[in-house]
């Protein structure tokens, strides 16, 4: 039987479902799109820190720059080296509150008047601010490669102090394996470091005692809880998380996907309950383990593929993340 439809129907009906079908694309590229956090910034997000609701550092080639508002879209550079820049601590109770570290081993003063300082031979892959509240002096530590054997091997932890109006090298830390993160106790005065080849090390700056833990992959990270009494390491192809008391044993654990390029995953303790730690793993999304519970819960987000820093953000409880291209996601728990 013949179609008793017209052509000039027919056309309609084929122009409609065009547009329906723009229209939905539209919607859900306007939803998945990348949204930089900056227009303009090239290369890549090596670190960055959430300060304050609406506030964030981080840092970009040769320059360390503040987003501000609502999703992070106004810009300031902080401050640009001639050098390139790679990690980033910040304290906020110090005289000293935001350093930098560089390729070439040297420590910025990012809105100071100090001169960067050398500190090791190489890269500065971590780097943090040791002080008290109202204190006017502090010691900065910087952590990275030696500068003279192949990446990987050999490297250094070196202590700056600030006596509130210069700046002294202080005690300089060898190493067989590179460090490549750096965990700063609060509460004591002691240090822990994750070196490249399986090693994690917990040094008393008081006595300069060390105690080497031996984890099944080489580490990418460790992160400290607040209270200080739990150890997170990302170990390549798993997390695992450690009393600092005894950290021989693993007390909770949870799989990762493997990655030959090694850099697919964030860790960070959530700021509202102390025994969740947050994972944000390329291709998979962010994972909340539960230390107590053992439980795991997973926000769903395959597109996500090299995250810089995770944050949870109390005032529209928000988990956010930065990946290495300058793209800014944030996400929901389903309830």
């Amino acid at each position: 039987m013949a179609s008793t439809r017209s052509p000039r129907f027919r056309k309609f009906l084929i122009l409609a479902g065009i547009t329906l079908v723009c229209l939905c694309s539209f919607i859900a590229w306007q939803i998945m799109k990348p949204r930089y956090l900056l227009s303009g910034v090239t290369r890549s997000c090596f670190n960055a820190e959430y300060i304050a609701p609406e506030t964030l550092l981080a840092v970009g080639n040769r320059k360390l720059y503040e987003f501000k508002g609502q999703n992070y879209s106004e810009s300031t550079i902080l401050y640009a080296s001639e050098t390139r820049l790679f990690s980033l601590g910040i304290h906020r109770d110090s005289p000293v509150k935001v350093i930098v570290g560089d390729l070439e081993g040297r420590i910025h003063f990012p809105e100071t008047d100090l001169a960067p300082v050398k500190a090791i031979g190489g890269v500065v892959f971590a780097c943090g601010i040791k002080s008290s509240r109202d204190s006017s002096e502090c010691t900065i530590i910087a952590a990275g490669h030696d500068g003279v054997q192949d990446m990987g091997w050999g490297g250094n932890v070196r202590l700056i102090r600030y006596n509130g109006k210069t700046l002294e090298l202080g005690k300089n830390y060898e190493f067989e394996w590179t460090p490549k993160s750096l965990c700063i106790a609060r509460k004591s005065n002691t240090i822990i470091v994750g070196c490249a080849s399986k090693e994690v090390i917990h040094i008393d700056l008081d006595t300069d005692v060390r105690k080497t833990i031996r984890v099944e992959g080489g580490v990418i990270n460790c992160v400290l809880s607040h209270d200080e009494n739990l150890l997170a390491v990302d170990e390549y192809e798993s997390v695992t998380v450690r009393r600092v008391a005894d950290l021989e044993e693993v007390i909770a654990s949870i799989p990762i996907q493997k990655n030959e390029q090694r850099v697919h995953t964030c860790i960070r303790w959530h700021p509202t309950q102390p025994e969740v730690l947050m994972i944000a793993e390329a291709g998979v999304g962010i994972k909340l383990l539960n230390v107590s519970s053992q439980e795991i819960q997973i926000i769903k987000n395959p597109d996500i593929t090299e995250p810089t820093t995770i944050w949870f953000s109390e005032h529209d409880h928000t988990f956010n993340l930065v990946e290495r291209d300058w793209r800014f996601v944030t996400m929901k728990l389903d309830k």
